[in-house]
């Protein structure tokens, strides 16, 4: 017989619901977590083509998309500072890449699109940097954006 056990570590536990009440939407699309912030997560929400940023129960950001965004994942940040500052996002049929600390063009910092119809479902990345994106066509492709080739 297995015993789960849940326990709020140091007293210390929150929800958020959707900012817009969940209208339009049955439900998040994909959640993760900062690793280097734990407090952090960024919920993917599909059908309204956003990704929400919220530490604890503070909205900080919301991400605008071109596409409905599947899964997501907080990775080393390549660019030099802080880590935990930029997201991978499978959305649609592209891969993007967002650094929160960047205001211009909302922090998107790499936008690598496949073929139409050939979605995106799944990304991951590796402590060193490289990201890898597999989908509706059944293959992995690695990416390294520090040197923007597929």
């Amino acid at each position: 017989m297995l015993l789960c056990v849940f326990s709020d570590v140091n007293n210390f536990s929150f929800s958020v619901s959707p900012r817009d009440f969940g209208a339009g939407e049955s439900g998040w699309a994909g959640l993760c977590f900062n690793p280097s912030q734990w407090s952090m997560a960024a919920v993917a929400r599909s059908f309204c083509k956003s990704i929400d940023i919220y530490d604890q129960d503070i909205h900080l950001r919301t991400l605008r998309t071109l596409w409905y965004p599947s899964s997501l994942i907080f990775m080393n940040n390549f660019y030099g500072g802080s880590e935990g500052s930029v997201l991978a996002v499978a959305e649609g049929s592209q891969l993007t890449v967002w650094d929160l600390r960047i205001k211009e063009n909302s922090g998107c910092v790499h936008r690598i699109c496949g073929s139409v119809g050939d979605m995106v479902y799944a990304v991951c990345s590796s402590p060193t940097g490289t990201i890898a994106a597999g989908g509706a066509d059944r293959t992995v492709t690695v990416y390294d954006p520090r040197r923007s080739v597929v």
